[in-house]
């Protein structure tokens, strides 16, 4: 090592600069990999949001529907009140 062809102790006179592109290969396919990850996470709560509002919707619809159902019995059974009577 103490040699004048070692003088620069680079990555690449210690043999190490394969080692280093290989982690950085790997970094990278690990934050691309947490990013993909994070990008399904986002979805997954955006559906749920969806899905919840439109069960909030079909709620609020089929409250309408009964109150206008049992409207319609009330005034179906006070016209028939006001036939027997």
């Amino acid at each position: 090592m103490m040699t004048s062809k070692y003088r620069h102790n680079g990555l690449r006179d210690l043999g190490l600069g394969d080692a280093v592109m290989v982690s950085k290969e790997r970094w990278r396919k690990h934050v691309m990999g947490c990013e993909i990850y994070e990008t399904i996470a986002e979805l997954k709560d955006d559906m749920r949001e969806e899905q919840k509002k439109r069960a909030l919707d079909g709620w609020e619809r089929m409250n309408v529907k009964r109150s206008l159902e049992d409207s319609l019995r009330c005034v179906l059974l006070y016209s028939f009140l006001d036939k027997e009577y």
